[in-house]
């Protein structure tokens, strides 16, 4: 009985979900797109057949483009896929499954679909899901942060055209930090597992290894902290691997490295953090307009205590 309350509720919703997302999809298409996540559903809930579940997952989605896509459909069907993943022992499939569902709509498992386990793990990917979210809106929060306080311009939307693009910076500062950052072709990118910059950090010929990190779409930055930068030219070079350690691609090398100016900065006599603040100012301002009173009350005082001199006879 639960079965085919099951499925005259899916109609239902099907029959809602196709008039309003697919005004503008084929007839046809509709059809087809309303008939794969029916036998989806039928395969996964009634014959059990997983294999089956993913093979109209995997139609379903493939028309579920352009003018036929919604999320809606992509969230039910990738949860099917999740689900089929699941009861086949597949974790792997189940997680990429789900993450690909919470992509669409970041939505609470269907009720059809909760059983406990399979919550439990639709849950844990969740999780993961708002994690990476988050790491990558306080990424993005970062590069907007080193955009303003660095100078570094924002990331140009075409790939560089050399495997790996850098501008040395023309000076810097000595025991300041210092910002190096390169972009990757999207050939060597492909292939990338570390992006690394090679500094001498004492000045003596020794480099010294810094991963960098990627913050963008082809980027790549590193921030040498100020401990790392007291000489007066600061030599580096950067370069590419591939996952099994092989070098792709570099920007400079130990015999001619990337050479920057380090200045002396001046240093100014206040620090900047024994700067005034606001209130600090507005005392001092105080002090000074009540000097001239206190200074002409002093010296009333002091006129009153001053002796007469004495008359002469």
């Amino acid at each position: 009985m639960k079965r085919i309350t099951f499925v005259v509720t899916t109609l239902v919703l099907v029959s809602t979900f196709s008039l309003n997302a697919y005004a503008t999809c084929p007839k046809e298409t509709t059809f087809k797109l309303r008939e794969h996540r029916i036998k989806a559903e039928e395969s996964l809930f009634k014959a059990y057949d997983f294999l089956q579940t993913l093979d109209h997952v995997s139609k379903g989605l493939a028309l579920a483009k352009g003018e036929c896509a919604s999320s809606d459909y992509v969230f039910r069907m990738n949860v099917l896929a999740g689900a089929a993943y699941y009861y086949k022992k597949d974790p792997k499939g189940a997680h990429d499954a789900f993450m690909q569902a919470l992509k669409a709509k970041d939505a609470d498992l269907p009720k059809d679909l909760s059983a406990p386990a399979l919550l439990r793990f639709y849950e844990s990917v969740r999780a993961e899901f708002h994690n990476k979210l988050a790491a990558k809106k306080a990424k993005e929060e970062q590069i907007k942060r080193l955009q303003a306080t660095t100078g570094m311009p924002p990331e140009p939307e075409e790939s560089p055209k050399m495997p790996i693009e850098h501008n040395p910076r023309t000076e810097g500062f000595r025991g300041r930090d210092f910002l190096i950052y390169c972009r990757l072709s999207d050939t060597i990118l492909s292939r990338a597992a570390k992006v690394l910059a090679y500094v001498d950090t004492s000045g003596d010929g020794t480099y010294k290894e810094f991963p960098m990190q990627k913050m963008g779409k082809r980027r790549f930055v590193l921030m040498l902290k100020g401990n790392n930068t007291k000489v007066p030219q600061l030599k580096y070079y950067i370069m590419a691997f591939d996952a099994q350690g092989k070098p792709l691609a570099a920007s400079g090398n130990s015999g001619m490295p990337h050479t920057v100016p380090m200045k002396i900065p001046q240093e100014s006599a206040e620090s900047p953090d024994d700067e005034p603040t606001a209130a600090d100012s507005g005392k001092k301002a105080e002090d000074k307009a009540a000097a001239p009173a206190k200074t002409a009350k002093t010296a009333q005082k002091a006129g009153k205590k001053e002796k007469k001199p004495a008359k002469v006879k």
